[in-house]
């Protein structure tokens, strides 16, 4: 029985550590700051050039 009480014990500290150290941001502005992360991942460097007829 003690042997079950101490798998037990070591499985709750192994799942409290593994939540406590995978948990995201939680400030007021975690969502924003990772949207504009990834906005500005994903934009281009250099404005795109414009294909197909001249203008003029």
């Amino acid at each position: 029985m003690e042997f079950l009480a101490l798998a037990l014990g070591l499985m709750v500290i192994g799942v409290t550590v593994v939540i406590l150290r995978h948990r995201g941001p939680r400030g007021l502005n975690a969502s924003i700051d990772d949207f504009a992360a990834r906005r500005e991942a994903l934009a281009p460097d250099a404005p795109p050039r414009t294909r197909g007829r001249r203008a003029g």
